[in-house]
């Protein structure tokens, strides 16, 4: 059990990087890394890919378009993006040939592939498309690499031979719940981050300026130790697992 503890606001795919280092520093790197759809991003997956040779598995957020939805409009899925040509075409045959290498409000890269009036000769204007009333439909896209592994990743989820090699992750799950319903590791003892995460840093001024910086989690690892006992415990005494837990939901549309 690996983890650290950082601010509210933090971001999960920020942590892939730092998690993967830690690991490839005691040499545990995994094949395949199985995470919720908290850290799975194009980029992140790529760059794990990329800088330790991690295959991440988890489900892809999907895409927030009204036109995806519907279930029913053309969304991204829809346009056949020729990367050469710097053109998109859509299942009715409209080019779109408007291509604007921009930045988002965030500052990551992004395409805007925009039609005419011309490319769209003759495409009625339906619902399914665009709500504009006279201008074309923009087209917003990740850089190729980018955009083609989150279109095969959405497409991949959907599969039966996906969701079996993804069930693997209730494992996970089922720690994070033991750990949640046990040692309340959701809710912190102090106040603070400094003492939620006890960093203790130790300075000795050698003849080689030498810094060793100590940082230990105490709440993590102690609650980490009380799950280990607690399986251990269970699995000497033949204690049967615990059954899936139903919401309050579920629950009450079984005795409906």
């Amino acid at each position: 059990m690996t983890g650290n503890t950082t601010n509210a606001s933090q971001s999960d795919q920020n942590m892939i990087a730092p998690v993967h280092d830690r690991l490839d520093q005691r040499d545990l790197l995994p094949d395949e890394h199985l995470v919720d759809t908290g850290y799975m991003a194009a980029a992140t997956l790529l760059d794990a890919a990329h800088d330790h040779g991690v295959r991440m598995v988890g489900p892809m957020p999907p895409d927030t378009s009204w036109q995806a939805k519907a279930n029913e409009g053309f969304d991204l899925a829809a346009f056949t993006v020729d990367w050469q040509a710097q053109t998109a075409v859509c299942l009715r045959g409209a080019v779109a040939r408007q291509w604007r290498e921009r930045l988002d409000s965030r500052g990551r890269p992004v395409i805007r592939i925009r039609g005419s009036d011309q490319d769209c000769a003759g495409m009625p204007r339906t619902r399914q498309c665009t709500r504009r009333a006279s201008e074309p439909r923009d087209l917003v896209l990740r850089p190729q690499a980018e955009h083609e592994t989150l279109q095969r990743h959405r497409q991949e989820q959907g599969t039966t031979a996906w969701k079996e090699s993804y069930g693997r992750r209730a494992g996970a799950e089922g720690t994070i719940s033991q750990a949640v319903r046990g040692p309340d590791i959701r809710h912190a003892r102090y106040r603070g981050q400094a003492k939620v995460q006890l960093q203790l840093q130790l300075q000795l001024q050698l003849q080689l300026q030498l810094q060793l910086q100590l940082q230990l989690q105490l709440q993590q690892i102690l609650s980490a130790a009380a799950l280990n006992l607690l399986r251990v415990d269970a699995r000497l005494t033949d204690t049967p697992l615990a059954r899936t837990r139903a919401s309050r939901l579920e629950a009450l549309s079984v005795v409906a």
